[in-house]
């Protein structure tokens, strides 16, 4: 295992999320400094750290251990909303999870009561 390749992963995963050392330090409740051997390759973390640490990163300990996403064996295809999102931050992301959950009761999962054209929408008169 490339402790040092490890090491430029978590820092630049800290970066991206515009975190400082010591903010991560604080999430994972350990020293600055270690945070700084940890990006330099000269300290080991336990497993625990590697999931507290990809935890507050919101990335996979696999991309962290060896650079690459082994979760997706069976990657799902993406989506229009799942292209949306990808790139949201995470207090972005849950606002949007909270909205869809209040609207789930109104979209309509049975495809025999969507309208098409341009009577979307619209409410049925009976004359």
């Amino acid at each position: 295992m490339d402790f040092e390749q490890i090491g430029m992963r978590i820092k630049a995963c800290r970066k991206q999320k515009h975190l400082t050392q010591e903010k991560l330090a604080e999430c994972l409740d350990v020293s600055s400094h270690y945070i700084y051997e940890l990006e330099r390759g000269v300290k080991t973390m336990s497993l625990y750290t590697l999931n507290d640490l990809s935890t507050c990163l919101e990335v996979s300990s696999d991309y962290l251990l060896y650079g690459k996403d082994n979760t997706d064996s069976n990657p799902i295809p993406e989506d229009a909303l799942s292209v949306m999102i990808k790139d949201l931050p995470s207090q972005q992301r849950n606002r949007l999870a909270d909205l869809l959950k209040v609207m789930m009761p109104y979209i309509s999962l049975d495809e025999s009561s969507q309208t098409s054209g341009n009577d979307a929408g619209r409410k049925k008169v009976n004359k």
